[in-house]
Formats: C-alpha cells, structure tokens, sequence
C-alpha cells in the first residue's frame, strides 16, 4: 500500500494500492529502484509499511529513503578513498631511497582511476611508476586495487632475479586476466638498477614521458618518451616487445638526471573558460621544474594546477612524478 500525506479525517478514499510487494530484509539499494519508479508513475511520496510477523506499522517517505541511501553511498566512498589513499601511501614511501622523488596526485572525484607507486622491489632495485586506468569513479578505483596488490605481492617474494622487461611482461599477463574486455591501463614504469647505475623506461600506452639533463656546455636538454608498446590488460606486451624490438628507454644513470611522469588529467585540466592546458604548455611547466630544487617542486605543480584551473571543476585524476638522480 500507499499513501499521501493526509490530515486526521481524510479518507481511505486517499489511500493508493501499491502496485508491488518489498521484502523489508532486502537491501536499500536493492528496493529503491523500485520505490522510485512507482512514486514517480503514481505521484506517491510515502508508502505504508507492513511487517506481518511483528506486527509493525508505519509510514516511510519516499525523500527520507533515498537521503538515508545517500548517506549510506556517501559513507562507503569515504571507507573506498581512505583505503586507496592508504594503499597509496604504503606504495609510495621514498624516505630511504639513494635518489628524490615527488609525487603530487589529486583526484576528481572521492576514489579515482590514477595510481602510482615507487618502491624498492630487492636491495638496489627501484620501480617507480604512473598509471592510468580508464574509467571513472569506484570501477577505475577497483581496478588501482588490482595493481596495488599486485606490487605488493612482489615486494613479499624474491624480485633480485626479476628483470624488468620480466616484469612489465608479467603485469600485462596477469592484468589480462583482470582488466574486462573494452577497458585498459595506460603506465610508464621506471626501473632503476642503482648499483648498476642504469634507468629503463617501460612507456605502454601512457603520455610522454620527460627525460632531462644537463650537456658537457651546461645547457639543459629534454628528451621526450613517446609510448612504444601498448597498454596494460591487453595481453600484448610480450609480442610487441619481441615482434618489433621496441622496449625500453635505456640510459646511464648521470648526476642531474631528472625523469618525468604524469597522467592525461594534467594536460586535459581545463581553466573557468574551458580552456584546456594542452601539450604545449605541459612540456613548457616541466621545462621550469627542472630548474627549480627539489624541495620546490610539489609547490610548483600544486600552484600551477591551482592557478590553471581555477573554480572550474577537474575533469580528471592528476598524477605528476619528479624523479631526481
């Protein structure tokens, strides 16, 4: 049954059938859908509420339902950002590390689809790396999970043996077995032997990565890190590293060596009159921060995002990454 909002002497006359019957042990979510489409269809706004066994009668708002579900949504993406930015955080500890590394990320919305990590996988041996899930929200953030778990269970076996065309091979094949078909993760992994004093870059489908040092004359010079294999999920990593003999960035580990990761969502932020910040002005920011020392650099981005954007809304998760040797 359901009713209108009535005074003490209207009628039964008042009182509407209800068109279907709710089990009161369902979840919320579960009835909503249903509740809604009949208040819609039949102008109802409270439904009278029937518990047979214990006799319990009442009267439920339809407005009170959906507050209380969206208090509830609310509270589970409070409990989902707390874990990503936790998960984060243990992924991302770079106190002890031979080298500096900023990391400065923001998301769009409560959980978001970047991810990043930088840590030591054996004794010398780095991973630092930017990843972008496609999607949005909680299914991007799912998908984060994944990969945290995945370098987590990496750093709990013995990775000295585990070179590092085995492992972004690896990750592709595991994630292939995760990542539902039509979604994908874009990333840029930097491997780091230190005692070896060699950097490889895995670009797979991620945006251009930026390489900078300084020349014998002092004049600081950029390469950039255009995407060579595909993305992650796909399965096809391994034949695009073997079948076209493209792989790895390669290069010496030099003092002053400065590398740069980001995702998409810095370049597609957009100011209060919709413009967007586009490549151009990218290369050029990144061209100041390599100028700048490395205690000013979390400054600098968080600056020139707040600047650039304004009041305007960010239309996607940034993640930015100063690596310095």
């Amino acid at each position: 049954m359901a009713i209108e909002p009535v005074s003490s002497r209207a009628s039964l006359d008042q009182v509407k059938d209800s068109l279907f019957t709710l089990n009161c042990s369902d979840f919320i979510e579960t009835v909503a859908p249903k509740v809604n489409d009949s208040a819609i269809k039949s102008e109802i706004k409270h439904f009278i509420v029937l518990i047979n066994n214990r006799s319990f009668y009442g009267i439920v708002s339809v407005a009170k339902m959906n507050s209380k579900l969206e208090e509830l949504r609310a509270h589970d993406l409070e409990k989902a950002a707390a874990i990503q930015q936790n998960m984060l955080k243990k992924n991302s500890n770079t106190k002890k590390f031979p080298f500096d590394v900023c990391i400065w990320n923001r998301m769009a919305n409560a959980v978001g689809g970047d991810y990043y990590i930088a840590k030591e996988l054996c004794e010398d041996h780095y991973l630092i790396g930017s990843f972008d899930v496609s999607g949005k929200n909680v299914s991007a953030a799912l998908l984060t999970v994944t990969l945290g778990t995945i370098f987590s269970t990496l750093t709990c076996q013995d990775s000295s043996k585990l070179s590092a065309g085995q492992l972004v091979i690896m990750l592709d094949n595991f994630l292939k077995e995760i990542v539902p078909v039509g979604n994908f993760i874009t990333g840029a992994i930097c491997y780091v032997d230190y005692k070896a004093r060699t950097l490889s870059v895995y670009n797979c489908g991620h945006t251009n990565v930026l390489a900078y040092l300084k020349d014998d004359s002092g004049h600081g010079r950029v390469a950039t890190l255009e995407p060579t294999l595909p993305p992650f999920g796909m399965g096809a990593v391994a034949d695009a590293i073997s079948g076209e003999k493209k792989g790895a960035y390669k290069m010496p580990l030099k003092n002053g060596l400065q590398i740069d990761l980001y995702s998409d969502g810095f370049t597609d932020m957009q100011s209060d009159d919709g413009e967007r910040y586009d490549e151009a002005r990218t290369k050029a920011f990144f061209g100041e921060l390599f100028k700048t020392d490395v205690y000013s650099a979390e400054k600098e981005i968080e600056k020139t995002v707040n600047s650039w954007i304004g009041h305007a809304l960010l239309p996607d998760d940034i993640t930015v990454m100063n690596i310095r040797f």
